[in-house]
């Protein structure tokens, strides 16, 4: 049976909030070292976090629909940026 981890983070680069930053940043090196040592990787993001994020936005003055535009195509994007990486 293949290894597996489960990886708990909400890759947000576009807001001012150094968690999400993080999150984005470092995803992409945890994936390609995971991938190197054979284990899959299931990212979870937790609703919360999401809720957080777009109420973060609203904060800095957007309405809830850009911010949930927001915060979903920065996720959809920082989340293809890491599949296509650990594809490769």
């Amino acid at each position: 049976m293949a290894e597996a981890v489960i990886l708990i983070s909400t890759p947000v680069e576009t807001l001012p909030a150094g968690g999400f930053i993080r999150d984005a940043r470092v995803l992409l090196y945890f994936s390609e070292n995971f991938k190197a040592r054979g284990t899959s990787t299931v990212i979870y993001i937790p609703v919360n976090s999401v809720v957080s994020a777009i109420r973060l936005a609203i904060k800095g003055g957007l309405e809830i629909g850009e911010a949930f535009e927001l915060v979903a195509r920065d996720l959809a994007n920082n989340m293809r940026r890491v599949a296509l990486r650990h594809l490769s």
